[in-house]
Protein backbone atom coordinates (compact mmCIF):
# COMPACT_ATOMS: atom_id res chain seq x y z
CA UNK A 1 0.00 0.00 0.00
CA UNK A 2 3.00 2.40 -0.13
CA UNK A 3 4.90 4.66 2.55
CA UNK A 4 2.89 6.83 4.76
CA UNK A 5 4.96 10.55 4.49
CA UNK A 6 4.67 14.00 5.27
CA UNK A 7 6.66 17.06 3.93
CA UNK A 8 6.54 19.70 5.86
CA UNK A 9 7.52 22.95 3.77
CA UNK A 10 9.70 25.05 6.84
CA UNK A 11 10.37 29.01 5.66
CA UNK A 12 12.40 30.76 7.70
CA UNK A 13 14.73 29.20 10.35
CA UNK A 14 15.32 32.96 12.87
CA UNK A 15 17.61 34.79 10.11
CA UNK A 16 17.43 33.24 6.68
CA UNK A 17 14.64 32.16 4.54
CA UNK A 18 17.13 29.44 3.32
CA UNK A 19 16.63 26.84 5.41
CA UNK A 20 16.11 22.77 5.33
CA UNK A 21 12.49 21.47 5.03
CA UNK A 22 11.89 17.71 5.90
CA UNK A 23 10.29 14.49 4.43
CA UNK A 24 8.85 12.70 7.50
CA UNK A 25 7.78 8.97 7.42
CA UNK A 26 5.55 7.24 9.46
CA UNK A 27 7.07 4.57 11.48
CA UNK A 28 4.83 0.85 12.25
CA UNK A 29 6.52 0.16 15.33
CA UNK A 30 5.27 -0.66 19.29
CA UNK A 31 4.80 3.05 19.33
CA UNK A 32 4.41 4.82 15.61
CA UNK A 33 6.20 7.72 15.53
CA UNK A 34 7.32 10.01 12.35
CA UNK A 35 10.39 9.82 11.33
CA UNK A 36 13.00 11.82 9.33
CA UNK A 37 13.02 10.61 5.93
CA UNK A 38 14.85 12.63 3.92
CA UNK A 39 16.38 16.57 4.58
CA UNK A 40 15.81 18.70 1.69
CA UNK A 41 17.51 22.15 1.38
CA UNK A 42 14.94 25.07 0.49
CA UNK A 43 14.58 29.19 -0.09
CA UNK A 44 11.53 31.01 1.27
CA UNK A 45 9.56 27.53 0.76
CA UNK A 46 5.49 28.10 1.04
CA UNK A 47 3.86 24.78 0.65
CA UNK A 48 4.87 21.33 -0.88
CA UNK A 49 1.59 19.84 -2.94
CA UNK A 50 1.75 15.74 -3.58
CA UNK A 51 0.57 14.77 -6.45
CA UNK A 52 1.16 11.42 -9.18
CA UNK A 53 2.48 11.92 -12.37
CA UNK A 54 1.76 9.32 -15.90
CA UNK A 55 5.14 8.76 -16.97
CA UNK A 56 4.11 6.65 -20.03
CA UNK A 57 3.26 3.21 -19.98
CA UNK A 58 1.32 2.94 -17.73
CA UNK A 59 4.20 3.79 -14.78
CA UNK A 60 2.81 6.29 -12.24
CA UNK A 61 5.37 7.98 -10.51
CA UNK A 62 4.93 10.19 -6.54
CA UNK A 63 5.95 13.68 -7.22
CA UNK A 64 6.30 16.83 -4.79
CA UNK A 65 6.21 20.37 -5.73
CA UNK A 66 7.24 22.95 -3.96
CA UNK A 67 5.98 26.70 -3.76
CA UNK A 68 8.32 29.19 -2.93
CA UNK A 69 9.14 33.00 -2.31
CA UNK A 70 11.64 35.06 -1.03
CA UNK A 71 10.13 37.28 1.43
CA UNK A 72 13.57 39.55 2.08
CA UNK A 73 14.76 40.47 -1.67
CA UNK A 74 11.61 39.07 -3.53
CA UNK A 75 13.82 37.06 -5.26
CA UNK A 76 11.80 34.86 -8.48
CA UNK A 77 12.19 31.64 -7.12
CA UNK A 78 10.15 29.33 -9.55
CA UNK A 79 8.33 26.01 -8.44
CA UNK A 80 10.50 23.16 -7.79
CA UNK A 81 9.39 19.38 -9.22
CA UNK A 82 10.60 16.51 -7.40
CA UNK A 83 10.40 12.78 -8.82
CA UNK A 84 10.38 10.15 -6.00
CA UNK A 85 12.91 7.09 -6.53
CA UNK A 86 11.99 4.50 -4.76
CA UNK A 87 15.13 2.73 -5.22
CA UNK A 88 17.80 5.72 -4.02
CA UNK A 89 19.71 6.22 -1.00
CA UNK A 90 20.32 3.01 -0.22
CA UNK A 91 16.51 1.06 -1.00
CA UNK A 92 15.26 3.96 1.59
CA UNK A 93 14.04 6.07 -1.45
CA UNK A 94 14.23 9.63 -2.00
CA UNK A 95 12.82 12.60 -3.82
CA UNK A 96 14.95 14.35 -6.48
CA UNK A 97 14.26 17.77 -8.09
CA UNK A 98 13.61 16.98 -11.87
CA UNK A 99 12.45 20.43 -13.28
CA UNK A 100 12.35 24.41 -11.88
CA UNK A 101 9.00 26.10 -13.54
CA UNK A 102 9.56 29.65 -13.58
CA UNK A 103 6.92 31.48 -11.21
CA UNK A 104 7.92 34.42 -9.03
CA UNK A 105 6.26 35.18 -5.66
CA UNK A 106 4.52 31.63 -5.55
CA UNK A 107 2.54 31.73 -2.16
CA UNK A 108 1.08 27.84 -3.09
CA UNK A 109 0.83 25.02 -5.45
CA UNK A 110 -2.30 22.82 -6.25
CA UNK A 111 -2.04 19.91 -8.10
CA UNK A 112 -5.10 18.31 -9.66
CA UNK A 113 -6.61 17.61 -12.95
CA UNK A 114 -8.33 20.18 -15.85
CA UNK A 115 -10.03 18.50 -19.13
CA UNK A 116 -8.38 15.72 -18.44
CA UNK A 117 -4.66 16.95 -18.02
CA UNK A 118 -2.51 16.80 -14.79
CA UNK A 119 -2.10 20.67 -13.90
CA UNK A 120 -0.50 22.17 -11.17
CA UNK A 121 -1.62 25.65 -10.62
CA UNK A 122 0.66 28.15 -8.76
CA UNK A 123 -0.70 31.11 -7.01
CA UNK A 124 1.29 34.76 -7.34
CA UNK A 125 1.04 36.87 -4.09
CA UNK A 126 2.93 40.03 -6.01
CA UNK A 127 4.03 40.39 -8.79
CA UNK A 128 7.68 42.56 -10.57
CA UNK A 129 5.45 46.08 -10.54
CA UNK A 130 6.70 48.08 -7.29
CA UNK A 131 3.91 50.45 -7.66
CA UNK A 132 2.21 49.65 -4.28
CA UNK A 133 -1.68 50.29 -5.76
CA UNK A 134 -0.78 46.94 -8.61
CA UNK A 135 2.09 45.28 -7.17
CA UNK A 136 -0.52 42.37 -6.40
CA UNK A 137 -1.94 42.26 -9.43
CA UNK A 138 -0.31 39.61 -11.26
CA UNK A 139 -0.53 36.79 -13.81
CA UNK A 140 -0.76 33.50 -11.81
CA UNK A 141 0.42 30.36 -14.11
CA UNK A 142 -1.08 27.11 -14.86
CA UNK A 143 0.80 24.27 -15.95
CA UNK A 144 0.03 21.04 -17.77
CA UNK A 145 2.27 17.50 -17.72
CA UNK A 146 3.05 16.46 -21.20
CA UNK A 147 3.71 13.06 -20.69
CA UNK A 148 6.03 12.48 -23.89
CA UNK A 149 8.56 14.59 -22.31
CA UNK A 150 7.82 14.13 -19.02
CA UNK A 151 7.87 17.37 -18.08
CA UNK A 152 5.52 20.16 -17.24
CA UNK A 153 4.88 23.01 -20.21
CA UNK A 154 2.60 26.50 -19.41
CA UNK A 155 -0.81 26.07 -20.27
CA UNK A 156 -2.27 29.03 -19.10
CA UNK A 157 -2.11 32.59 -17.15
CA UNK A 158 -4.71 33.94 -15.50
CA UNK A 159 -5.32 37.45 -13.34
CA UNK A 160 -5.07 37.34 -9.84
CA UNK A 161 -4.64 39.87 -6.94
CA UNK A 162 -2.62 38.71 -4.26
CA UNK A 163 -3.54 35.13 -4.75
CA UNK A 164 -2.57 32.44 -1.92
CA UNK A 165 -4.55 29.76 -3.04
CA UNK A 166 -6.36 27.48 -5.76
CA UNK A 167 -8.79 24.82 -5.45
CA UNK A 168 -9.87 22.65 -8.19
CA UNK A 169 -13.38 21.56 -8.40
CA UNK A 170 -15.58 18.88 -10.00
CA UNK A 171 -19.23 19.57 -10.62
CA UNK A 172 -21.72 17.28 -12.22
CA UNK A 173 -23.74 20.29 -14.43
CA UNK A 174 -27.62 19.10 -13.84
CA UNK A 175 -30.73 20.41 -15.88
CA UNK A 176 -34.11 19.85 -15.19
CA UNK A 177 -33.00 17.62 -12.34
CA UNK A 178 -30.74 15.30 -14.87
CA UNK A 179 -27.04 15.03 -14.64
CA UNK A 180 -25.34 15.93 -18.47
CA UNK A 181 -21.41 16.44 -17.42
CA UNK A 182 -18.76 16.85 -15.17
CA UNK A 183 -17.61 20.86 -15.56
CA UNK A 184 -13.90 21.63 -14.03
CA UNK A 185 -13.22 24.84 -12.40
CA UNK A 186 -10.51 26.46 -10.55
CA UNK A 187 -10.98 29.05 -7.74
CA UNK A 188 -8.60 31.56 -6.58
CA UNK A 189 -8.33 33.07 -3.12
CA UNK A 190 -7.30 36.78 -3.95
CA UNK A 191 -6.09 38.27 -0.78
CA UNK A 192 -5.68 42.12 -1.48
CA UNK A 193 -4.55 44.63 -4.00
CA UNK A 194 -5.15 48.11 -3.52
CA UNK A 195 -7.49 47.03 -0.49
CA UNK A 196 -8.36 43.86 1.67
CA UNK A 197 -12.02 43.88 -0.23
CA UNK A 198 -11.23 41.95 -3.41
CA UNK A 199 -13.05 39.77 -4.83
CA UNK A 200 -11.71 35.79 -5.71
CA UNK A 201 -12.51 34.14 -9.29
CA UNK A 202 -14.16 31.26 -10.11
CA UNK A 203 -12.84 29.96 -13.49
CA UNK A 204 -14.59 27.36 -15.65
CA UNK A 205 -12.45 25.22 -18.45
CA UNK A 206 -13.55 25.69 -21.70
CA UNK A 207 -13.38 21.84 -23.66
CA UNK A 208 -13.38 23.79 -26.89
CA UNK A 209 -10.36 26.23 -26.06
CA UNK A 210 -8.80 24.15 -23.82
CA UNK A 211 -8.81 26.88 -21.26
CA UNK A 212 -10.22 28.47 -18.64
CA UNK A 213 -12.29 31.04 -18.78
CA UNK A 214 -13.69 33.62 -16.19
CA UNK A 215 -17.18 32.13 -15.22
CA UNK A 216 -18.03 34.34 -11.56
CA UNK A 217 -16.58 36.79 -9.67
CA UNK A 218 -17.50 36.55 -5.79
CA UNK A 219 -16.58 38.66 -3.22
CA UNK A 220 -14.60 38.28 -0.44
CA UNK A 221 -12.12 40.00 1.70
CA UNK A 222 -8.40 39.29 2.51
CA UNK A 223 -9.09 35.55 1.26
CA UNK A 224 -6.45 32.93 2.09
CA UNK A 225 -8.18 29.96 0.91
CA UNK A 226 -11.16 28.03 -0.19
CA UNK A 227 -12.28 24.74 1.61
CA UNK A 228 -14.82 22.12 -0.85
CA UNK A 229 -17.45 20.53 1.32
CA UNK A 230 -19.49 18.21 -0.07
CA UNK A 231 -22.66 18.28 2.93
CA UNK A 232 -25.14 15.47 2.73
CA UNK A 233 -28.57 15.83 2.44
CA UNK A 234 -30.42 14.93 5.60
CA UNK A 235 -33.84 11.96 5.01
CA UNK A 236 -37.01 13.67 5.53
CA UNK A 237 -37.84 13.52 8.65
CA UNK A 238 -40.58 11.32 9.45
CA UNK A 239 -44.04 12.97 11.81
CA UNK A 240 -44.46 10.68 14.86
CA UNK A 241 -47.66 8.73 15.18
Amino acid sequence: EGSRMLAIANSFDGSSYQTVSVIYKWDQSAQPTLQEHQLIDTNGATAFQHFQADFGGGEMRDCLALARKEVSTETSLGIQVFVYNGTASGGAGAFAVMQTLPLEQAASVTAGTLGGYTVLAGAVWMGDDDIETTRHVALSKIFRWDVSSRRFELLQEVLTRGALSFVILHITDAQNGVEQRIVDYLLVANNRDVSYQVSSTLFRWDPEAEQLVPHQEIATSAARKWHPMLVSTPPPEIDSP
